[in-house]
């Protein structure tokens, strides 16, 4: 290292004692950038005239933002000199919860975008303090004044995460620098789950929406798909599946339909295949009933639909209830040593007219 540089952070140690000068080494070190060394000492100790100081000694707070950076688990050149760019126009009480609660590293492969920071603070009394705004400078003179807010204990805060490419990831809340909360994490195509994380996982209910409707509901259990998990036709708000998963592979009970209502599929899956007995339908009222063997019907007959409540015709397309708990009857039998059409058997229209006199 260059004389000049030593001698800069030797005039740091004895002019801010608080200051960990190794901690400092480290921060610089890892950034990767021997010649932008000047900039980061510079703007270190650009602090004592910042409104970050206000409220502390500016070696405190210079002490503070060192001890911040090296705590990150990555530093980057760029990065760093945003983070005490930006750290020289809030508060301190701003900078706690920022390192605090909010800030993982999300800036250090693009320069942030001016919403990708906390944007409100949640206090043990529950009161939510906005932070972020056209007003951002009255609202910090009016978070630094608030009666008795350093005895406050913040229990969260909100905020944005973006890409390199100014993609949303997610927008929520934090706690202890992960996902904790209510919060929508996006997907690639801005599709969104939208749920309550814990300790940054998804666990619950959680909506894959987009900004028109629901795509599907889907229970979690530590990031992973755990329980029944129901898919939606994009605008129609009709069901397009019903499955059990675990461990985010079907493992269960399943239904498939079509857009108008109708069964594709009902059965079992084991490991993301169908398998054991299960129905394939090739309309409202007939099915081919088989066993499935990795994924495929193997050993199946012709089934008919027995669903007394529902329209021969289906002119109207609507499903009634027990239309999805149906009791499937073989299309054909044995009468007389003939083989006989279900629906008009003996057998079958005693079955539909039980049926009607149940109702």
């Amino acid at each position: 290292m260059d004389d000049e540089y030593i001698d800069m952070i030797q005039k740091m140690s004895t002019r801010k004692r608080e200051v960990h000068v190794g901690k400092l080494l480290r921060v610089i070190a890892n950034c990767d950038n021997y010649t932008g060394i000047p900039n980061i000492l510079n703007l270190i100790l650009a602090y004592e005239d910042s409104v970050a100081v206000v409220e502390k000694c500016n070696a405190q707070v210079i002490a503070r933002i060192v001890n911040y950076l090296y705590a990150l688990p990555r530093n980057g050149y760029r990065e760093t000199i945003e983070l005490l760019q930006y750290h020289r126009t809030v508060p301190v009480v701003v900078m706690r919860v920022f390192f605090d609660h909010y800030y993982h590293n999300q800036w250090i492969d693009h320069a942030h975008f001016s919403d990708e920071c906390v944007t409100s603070i949640l206090t043990k009394n529950y009161d939510s303090i906005c932070v972020y705004g056209k007003n951002y400078n009255e609202r910090m003179v009016a978070i630094m004044n608030a009666e008795n807010y350093d005895k406050s204990k913040v229990i969260s805060v909100t905020g944005n995460e973006y890409n390199r490419k100014g993609r949303l990831l997610y927008t929520g809340s934090y706690a202890d620098k992960q996902y904790n909360g209510r919060g929508k994490l996006y997907m690639d195509d801005q599709s969104y789950y939208e749920g309550n994380f814990e300790d940054g996982k998804r666990v619950g209910i959680f909506e894959l929406r987009t900004e028109r409707y629901t795509l599907s509901k889907d229970e979690f259990c530590k990031d992973k798909r755990n329980g029944q998990c129901i898919e939606y036709f994009d605008d129609s708000g009709r069901i397009r599946s019903i499955s059990t998963y675990v461990n985010d592979v079907r493992n269960g009970k399943a239904q498939e339909r079509d857009g108008s209502g109708a069964l594709l599929f009902s059965g079992n899956y084991v490991d993301g295949l169908r398998s054991g007995e299960g129905y394939e339908f090739l309309g409202p009222h007939l099915c081919k009933r088989g066993k499935f063997i990795d994924g495929i019907l193997t050993n199946w007959s012709w089934q008919y639909v027995a669903t007394p409540d529902m329209n021969m015709d289906m002119q109207n397309y609507t499903y009634p209830e027990s239309y999805y708990n149906f009791k499937s009857q073989p299309l054909s039998q044995n009468e007389g040593g003939k083989r006989v059409i279900t629906p008009f058997a003996t057998k079958a229209r005693g079955f539909l007219c039980g049926r009607e006199r149940e109702r």
